[in-house]
């Protein structure tokens, strides 16, 4: 052993807990990038150049709407009666904007 097993080893310099200004618009974008995958689903991974998944989410939510439409599936409004009409209008505005056009 070398003899420096006791000293007191101080954390980095760059691991203060105050974001950089970089961080702050990085996140920024991620709240952006949320936004746009709520919106129209894949094009959160579209805009992160994640060709593949953009596209596998796009064509899954895009098909379970469908079919469910197609099964006349129950539509739930922002006016339910109960927790569960609440959850399932919840559910419904998860598809994004696929919401608005099975209405």
């Amino acid at each position: 052993m070398s003899g420096e097993e006791g000293l007191p080893v101080s954390p980095p310099e760059d691991a203060s807990p105050v974001p950089q200004p970089q961080e702050k618009g990085r996140e920024a974008i991620a709240l952006v990038v949320a936004a746009a995958s709520w919106l129209v689903p894949g094009l959160g991974h579209a805009l992160l150049k994640m060709w593949g998944r953009a596209v596998i989410c796009f064509v899954t939510v895009g098909v379970l709407v469908w079919v469910g439409a197609g099964m006349r599936g129950n539509l739930f409004n922002s006016r339910g009666n109960d927790a569960f009409d609440s959850l399932g209008y919840l559910a419904d505005l998860g598809t994004g904007g696929f919401y608005w056009v099975a209405k």
